[in-house]
């Protein structure tokens, strides 16, 4: 064989072990003189914990997939871009007659959010807390805003791949704490309601315990009255769509 054109080029190599229901190999090879570079994955032996330097010189790395065995509980952070869609039904009544009006107090903000779980086979299960940036908009000549957060149960399915590359579906459940003001105006409004989310993404496995996180949502945050008296009640309809980037530590 021809030797490298560049001397300490590096190639990153997979190799997927037919025997071992719950590893696979992938490494960086350092290749050098004389010798072909090549990756030999590891038989049903222990997984290592560090990298494994052999005395040819090639640092294979292996670790765990995303499909491996056992119970693991596991840390994550995100950060998302949301979209957030609240719908405002106004409906006035004059004596036997009413008339309907919608308005919109959408608005793209940014949020946050954390969550411990635990992690078994293909099924990840975790608790997870929101916040975000409150919804701002002028309607009627009046500002408006609406804050909102949130406790979910979310559940995914990961899908295994024998890469580092996991793509998943999710969904869950959970509690959204709404409140709706309207400065100038006798509106402030607070309602906790049952909330629903669903989604998917794709994981990548940096190292064993290290993921990094990019996924979509939809999330439905429920409705309640934010005014009513004798002759106009006003309903507000949350939702939103979440792209999100996240990380995700597996102990």
């Amino acid at each position: 064989m021809k030797k490298f054109l560049f001397s300490g080029s590096i190639i990153i190599l997979f190799a997927i072990n037919a025997n071992a229901a719950d590893t696979y190999s992938y490494g960086y090879v350092y290749p050098y003189a004389g010798n072909a570079a090549y990756a030999q994955p590891y038989g049903n032996t222990a997984v290592p914990t560090v990298p494994a330097q052999n005395q040819a010189g090639r640092r294979i790395h292996t670790q765990r997939s995303s499909y491996a065995t056992g119970i693991r509980p596991y840390v994550s952070a995100k950060v998302n871009y949301n979209m957030m869609k609240n719908d405002v039904k106004v409906t006035e009544s004059y004596g036997s007659r009413s008339s309907t009006e919608k308005a919109d107090v959408d608005d793209d903000v940014l949020g946050g959010s954390v969550a411990a779980g635990i992690k078994a086979g293909m099924i990840r299960s975790e608790l997870e807390g929101n916040l975000h940036q409150d919804a701002e908009k002028t309607i009627y000549g009046l500002k408006a805003s609406v804050k909102n957060n949130s406790l979910m149960w979310n559940t995914y399915l990961d899908i295994p791949t024998r890469t580092p590359v996991t793509p998943y579906i999710g969904a869950g459940i959970g509690v959204a704490r709404l409140k709706a003001t309207v400065k100038d105006a006798d509106i402030n409004k607070t309602s906790t309601n049952f909330a629903w989310q669903i989604g998917a993404g794709t994981a990548v496995e940096v190292t064993r315990n290290v993921a990094v996180d990019l996924g979509y949502r939809y999330v439905d945050n429920g409705s309640f009255k934010v005014y009513s008296d004798e002759s106009e009640t006003d309903k507000l309809d949350s939702t939103s769509h979440e792209i999100y980037l996240g990380m995700r530590y597996t102990f």
